[in-house]
């Protein structure tokens, strides 16, 4: 008799109780038969871990003291899983009663599947995409896949580049080989933040080990998203972020050969910092400084990541797109249009070159798409 897998939910709160409410009934209303729900309060000064324990004596809490952040949060739900699965969501969501089925379902299709990425609709407006997974630009900035556009869009299953931190599942024996969320993002300086790039950087490991992120979109669920404004610290930790991940998971060959993509990013980016105001150019030019003084960690993060290799960078490449997005960019909406197919054209042009180099290199034998 086949056995349906022990599947772990793990949620990270922080002064969530309110969304929790609304979360917790249609998780664990799911038609999936064997489940676990993990908790994991990050020092939530509400009395989320009260309501917790009495509402729901069924879901494991597990109490941080302290606000670990969303990677260590989630590892150490992991720490305290049973299943052969793992599903890390967010609390501001709601789910259909199939999702978790629908997600199950998929990963266990092939053995190639390592990461499963949900349909995400909007929680007030469901008929428009939140996300499906993030779509990754070669030089390191992400966006949302599908933000605002028709669900009806994104009906088919994909390949991806790389899954949203806001739900997902990973088999437990990815985990194991490639490692958890690396803490780091939450440290990159000394205010408290979240860097939005763990979730990127624990795909871009999986990939490298050969393993395949797909998209379902039977699984859907809602999120009462809120866009966050390109504040100065959001754009500090995004730079710091950015770069630390590019330096830790290309291999330095491919680097190297994005030297010309990556110096125009960066002119992009000086630029936009100037349009932004003195603060924001001080705060790119002090990424650079980071860059520097961190070398030797970002070395170490470097090897670390790279051992799990099992493909080439060509084949990364492959689903990163080449374009950009002007999303935060203070411009006139005129102005906007004209900009981004410049740059586009720019990018473009760069990346075509990339894929000259790895081919030279022998990367791959496919064509770039």
């Amino acid at each position: 008799m086949v056995t349906d897998p022990l599947v772990s939910v793990v949620l990270v709160n922080y002064n969530g109780r309110s969304d929790l409410e609304a979360s917790l009934p249609s998780l664990l209303a799911q038609t999936y038969p064997a489940y676990e729900v993990l908790v994991v309060d990050n020092g939530s000064q509400d009395d989320s871990v009260t309501f917790l324990r009495q509402a729901y004596p069924e879901v494991k809490v597990i109490e941080a003291g302290r606000n670990l952040g969303f990677g260590a949060g989630n590892n150490r739900g992991v720490e305290h899983s049973a299943g052969e699965l793992i599903v890390f969501t967010n609390y501001d969501v709601e789910f259909d009663r199939e999702w978790l089925r629908c997600l199950v379902t998929r990963a266990l299709t092939s053995p190639e599947i390592g990461l499963v990425a949900p349909k995400i609709l909007l929680y007030d407006q469901p008929e428009q995409m939140q996300t499906c997974g993030l779509a990754l630009q070669y030089t390191g900035h992400i966006f949302s896949r599908g933000l605002r556009q028709p669900s009806t869009d994104f009906d088919r299953s994909c390949e991806l580049p790389c899954v949203s931190g806001c739900a997902f599942l990973i088999k437990k024996s990815v985990l194991d080989e490639v490692g958890g969320f690396d803490e780091t993002y939450h440290h990159l300086d000394s205010e408290f933040f979240h860097s939005s790039f763990e979730d990127v950087d624990l795909s871009w490991r999986a990939r490298l080990a050969g393993h395949k992120i797909v998209y379902e979109p039977s699984a859907i669920m809602y999120h009462k998203y809120v866009p966050k404004p390109m504040t100065l610290p959001r754009f500090r930790y995004l730079e710091r972020g950015r770069h630390y991940t590019l330096l830790k998971d290309y291999s330095y060959s491919t680097l190297l050969g994005m030297l010309p993509a990556l110096g125009f990013a960066e002119c992009i980016t000086l630029c936009y910092s100037v349009l932004r105001g003195p603060r924001y150019v001080v705060e790119k030019l002090r990424c650079y400084g980071w860059l520097l003084r961190a070398h030797r960690q970002i070395a170490e993060a470097h090897r670390v990541s790279q051992s799990v290799r099992r493909v080439s960078d060509r084949e990364i490449v492959t689903l990163l797109q080449h374009g950009t997005e002007l999303r935060h960019a203070p411009l006139p909406k005129w102005l906007v249009g004209p900009t981004v197919r410049v740059i586009n054209a720019a990018f473009e042009a760069a990346y075509w070159q990339l894929a000259l180099v790895l081919s030279a290199t022998g990367s791959a034998s496919d064509n770039l798409a």
